[in-house]
């Protein structure tokens, strides 16, 4: 006798998400107009530098969503007036 099928399970959960990671990739986008190289960034997240390049390029299409949090700390200091 066969199981019947659940209609109501359907892929790995991820699906339907719009604007994964895209959150982290404003992050670093943001970072880098405000002068924060590369290397900066990855310290910031504890990442290698190649993962942040990976990340903005859209290679790594779903990256933490606590390591946007994380890259904003590599924005640098305000500057006073």
């Amino acid at each position: 006798m066969k199981k019947p099928h659940n209609p109501k399970v359907t892929g790995k959960g991820n699906e339907g998400k719009k604007g994964s990671g895209s959150k982290t990739r404003k992050a670093i986008s943001a970072a880098k107009k405000k002068g924060a190289t590369t290397a900066q960034i990855a310290k910031a997240g504890n990442r290698s530098p190649s993962t942040i390049n990976n990340i903005s390029s859209g290679n790594i299409k779903n990256p933490p969503s606590d390591l946007a949090a994380k890259i904003s700390k590599a924005k640098g200091k305000k500057k006073k007036k």
